[in-house]
């Protein structure tokens, strides 16, 4: 354990700890770290002596009345710092991230892990997945029907339990058995991803569909972290059956 490096300065740390108002200065600093550091008390002591640390060492940053002993501390804590640092290298990378605080775009991406349902629901209440083949037939999921009759909806993007999805809904007859799709250069704006597609059929010019992600939603963060992670997405593009007249 880190206190074991310099075992009486360490068992001064732990009584400054404890003490108003480096008390606070280090409850501040374990608040914004993992909930799962509690977990690990070897390594939230660990913690708190540093931050017991840093605040002598801020503390006597300034002129001092007594600037011999000033100095001595100086380099009893720069001793402690290096010990600490050396010591922090022995750890495994899940037990590094504990000792910082997260970044805000790490906690944005856990949010919306966090957010993103496992499976679609339509109108039924059932959970369903993806469009898939089942028993020789392709099987339209409920969820899909419903954006596209219910409500009207011809293209989207989610991502549906691991999987980064994109729909695209046709009227019957609308593109050909030729139609090639392609993919066009993203554009990304300070606010937004536009992930552009063209449909290109051989009777037609080009049509483009354009699916945008929202850099503050963490719905649309998290497809695209998928998307990074697998490098690969689905894309299914479908047409609407017309019913048959009895």
């Amino acid at each position: 354990m880190l206190g074991s490096l310099n075992p009486p300065f360490s068992e001064m740390l732990y009584k400054v700890s404890d003490d108003e108002p480096f008390r606070q200065i280090v409850e501040s600093w374990i608040s914004r770290l993992r909930l799962e550091v509690k977990e690990r008390p070897d390594l939230e002591a660990s913690v708190r002596l540093k931050c017991a640390a840093t605040a002598i060492h801020e503390g006597i940053a300034h002129p001092h009345d007594e600037p011999a002993i000033a100095q001595n501390v100086r380099d009893t804590v720069t001793e402690f710092n290096e010990a600490f640092t050396t010591w922090a290298l022995t750890l495994l990378p899940g037990e590094m991230d504990l000792l910082l605080p997260p970044k805000s775009e790490v906690l944005l991406l856990e949010e919306c892990i966090r957010l993103t349902p496992v499976l679609k629901s339509g109108v039924g209440g059932e959970g369903e997945t993806l469009p898939d083949f089942c028993n020789g037939q392709f099987r339209v999921s409920e969820w899909v029907t419903d954006m596209a009759f219910s409500n009207g909806g011809r293209f989207s993007h989610n991502s549906i339990g691991p999987i980064p999805y994109f729909i695209v809904i046709f009227e019957s007859g609308e593109i050909g058995a030729g139609t090639e799709l392609r993919l066009v250069k993203p554009t990304v704006t300070e606010n937004a991803l536009t992930l552009p597609y063209q449909l290109l059929d051989v009777d037609s010019d080009p049509l483009t569909i354009e699916f945008s992600f929202l850099f503050d939603q963490p719905m649309h963060v998290r497809t695209l972290a998928l998307m990074a992670l697998l490098g690969s997405w689905r894309l299914d593009l479908l047409t609407v059956k017309q019913r048959r007249s009895s």
